[in-house]
C-alpha cells in the first residue's frame, strides 16, 4: 500500500512538471518594442465604442464597448491612470475589442488606492459590468478574464487588486507602463545606500511567481528617471526581480531616443528598462501601450 502511495505522488509529480513545461513550451520570447512617442489623437481617436459611464460606490468611471465587443464578452480590460479617451485608443490600436473600463481619479497613488482598500469596490465594479453587458442582450453574460494595466500613479489601484481574492482569480494580465512605485526603509535622506520598502514589494511576488510558471502574464516598462523621497521604478523592478531570484541582463541596443538598456524575462514575466530621464521619458510609456501587449500577445501565441 505504502509503495502503491508512493508511485501515485510520483506520477502526480511528474504529470504536474510536464504540464508546467508544455505551458513554458508555448512561450516565444518576447521582443520589447521600440519607444516612440507618437501624438495624442483626437478623443477616442475616432473609434467606433459606444461609451457608458458608471458610477461605482461613488467612484465615476467609463466603460467602452467597442464595436463586436459581444464575440469577446468574458474578457474585460481596466486601465489606471491616462484620459479615458486615450486608454481606448490604446485598447484599439492593439486591435482589441473586448470591453474596457478606464478609471481616472487624478493625481497621486493614494487616489487610486484608497477607492479599493476594503475589498469592495472591485467586485461591484466587475458586476456593474457584468449588468451592462446582460442589459444588452446577453442573458448569461460573466465576465471570467481580466487584463489589467496602468500608469505612473494607478498603480496604486493594481497593488490593491492583486492582494484581493476576485483579483487572485479573474487578472490574467497586468502591464505596468512606468508605474511601479514604493516607500524606501533607508536612504530617504539621502544619507546610506537606498533600500526599497520589503512590503510594497512582497504584495507583487506571488502574482509575479505566477507569471514565471506561465500562468499569468507580468510587464513593467520603466525609465530611468530618479525620485528623490521614494523607491523610483527602476528601484522597484531591480527589488522584485531580485525577490524572485531573478536577474536582470544589460542589453545594447541604440534604437530611438529611449533605447532598452537591460532585461529580465522568465516565463511570461517581463521587465524592460528603458532609457530616458526626462518627462518625455515618462511619457512615452503609455503610448507605447499597444506595441507592449503586442509583443507579449505574439509571444504567448494569442496572435
Amino acid at each position: 500500500m505504502r509503495v502503491a502511495f508512493r508511485f501515485g505522488i510520483l506520477v502526480w509529480v511528474l504529470v504536474a512538471l510536464l504540464a508546467g513545461c508544455a505551458v513554458r513550451a508555448r512561450v516565444r520570447e518576447a521582443v520589447p518594442p521600440v519607444m516612440a512617442l507618437r501624438p495624442v489623437g483626437g478623443p477616442a481617436e475616432g473609434v467606433p465604442a459606444e461609451v457608458v459611464p458608471l458610477l461605482v460606490d461613488g467612484v465615476a468611471v467609463t466603460l467602452f464597448l467597442p464595436v463586436g465587443w459581444e464575440a469577446s464578452s468574458e474578457r474585460l480590460a481596466i486601465h489606471f491612470h491616462t484620459s479615458p479617451e486615450f486608454a481606448l485608443g490604446e485598447h484599439r490600436r492593439a486591435g482589441y475589442r473586448f470591453p474596457l473600463v478606464a478609471v481616472m481619479l487624478g493625481s497621486g497613488s493614494a487616489r487610486y488606492r484608497a477607492p479599493f482598500l476594503d475589498g469592495t469596490l472591485f467586485p461591484h465594479l466587475v458586476a456593474a459590468v457584468e449588468v451592462q453587458l446582460r442589459k444588452r442582450g446577453l442573458a448569461g453574460a460573466a465576465v471570467r478574464e481580466i487584463d489589467v494595466s496602468s500608469f505612473s500613479a494607478g498603480y496604486g489601484a493594481v497593488r490593491e487588486l492583486v492582494g484581493q481574492p476576485l483579483g487572485r482569480r479573474l487578472i490574467q494580465r497586468i502591464v505596468l507602463s512606468d508605474s511601479l512605485y514604493a516607500g524606501l526603509s533607508r536612504g530617504a535622506d539621502g544619507k546610506g545606500p537606498r533600500v526599497v520598502q520589503a512590503d510594497q514589494i512582497d504584495c507583487w511576488a506571488p502574482f509575479a511567481r505566477e507569471a514565471v510558471m506561465g500562468r499569468t502574464t507580468f510587464v513593467l516598462t520603466h525609465s530611468q528617471i530618479h525620485t528623490p523621497s521614494y523607491a523610483s521604478t527602476p528601484e522597484c523592478g531591480l527589488a522584485l526581480v531580485s525577490a524572485l531570484g531573478l536577474t536582470m541582463r544589460p542589453v545594447v541596443d541604440g534604437s530611438g531616443e529611449w533605447p532598452i538598456l537591460g532585461r529580465c524575462d522568465a516565463g511570461r514575466f517581463h521587465v524592460w528598462s528603458y532609457g530616458g530621464t526626462n518627462a518625455n521619458a515618462h511619457l512615452v510609456h503609455p503610448r507605447t501601450l499597444a506595441e507592449v501587449w503586442q509583443a507579449v500577445d505574439r509571444a504567448e501565441g494569442r496572435r
